[in-house]
This record gives structure tokens, C-alpha cells and sequence, in this order.
């Protein structure tokens, strides 16, 4: 089993992103692009789309061992506003203290 680092988590979340797009609406698309916004005021994703994603991104994640719930850490972090890179940092981050 590969060990979760920054190249790989960019891998993955393009992966979550290219699902994520298959199943949205035309004005929700994530842009595979790091500073994409996903929350927050410059975001196009509502709260529902914004859940979906982080949903299909945990299961990929899940395949790495990544137990943590991603959704109630972005959420104990109180975040007005995230961006792809960001999410990458927080999930490396998360990473790191697990192991």
C-alpha cells in the first residue's frame, strides 16, 4: 500500500474531481486546477455540491488507510473559504499526524 504524500494526494483528488464532474450540473464543475476555489464566497459549488466532492475525494482517500472524516475536520477548522491546494495541505497534514 502506497503511503499518502502530496503527489499522490494531487493524484487523487484529479481523480475525485474527473467523478465529481461526471455526476454535476454544468455551472458546478471543479476546475482541476489548485487554486480552484470549493468554499466559500468564490466558490461555484453549493453546500451539497461541495459535500458530494469531499464524500467521493474520502473514498479515495479511504483506499490509502485514510480513516479521518474529512468533512468534520474542514469543519473543525471553521473555514470561510478553501481552495484545492489547501484541501491537499490539510489532508498531507492530517496525513502526517496519523502516521
Amino acid at each position: 500500500m502506497f503511503k499518502l504524500n502530496e503527489k499522490n494526494l494531487k493524484g487523487l483528488t484529479s481523480e475525485a474531481i474527473k467523478e465529481y464532474n461526471s455526476i454535476s450540473s454544468k455551472n458546478e464543475k471543479i476546475k482541476d486546477n489548485l487554486s480552484h476555489s470549493i468554499l466559500g464566497e468564490e466558490s461555484n459549488l453549493d453546500s451539497l455540491a461541495f459535500i458530494t466532492f469531499i464524500i467521493i475525494l474520502q473514498k479515495k482517500l479511504e483506499e490509502f488507510n485514510f480513516k479521518t472524516n474529512l468533512a468534520i475536520e474542514i469543519s473543525k477548522k471553521n473555514m470561510n473559504s478553501l481552495d484545492l491546494e489547501n484541501l491537499i495541505k490539510l489532508i498531507d497534514d492530517i496525513s502526517q499526524r496519523k502516521n
